[in-house]
């Protein structure tokens, strides 16, 4: 996994094997819905910008 998580912090059972784990302290799952509601939060407010 490169230089950002070492072979012990890997998690077999995560999809990305724990590399959100590390900079968000979530699983795999976990992060991708909070990110994508916090997303798709901001889809207004930015076409609100662009269409001004």
């Amino acid at each position: 996994m490169g230089q950002y998580i070492t072979g012990s912090e890997i998690i077999s059972d995560d999809l990305l094997k724990g590399l959100t784990n590390k900079p968000f302290g979530k699983d795999y799952l976990t992060t991708k819905e909070e990110l994508y509601k916090v997303l798709k939060g901001l889809a207004y407010p930015i076409g609100a910008m662009i269409l001004k």
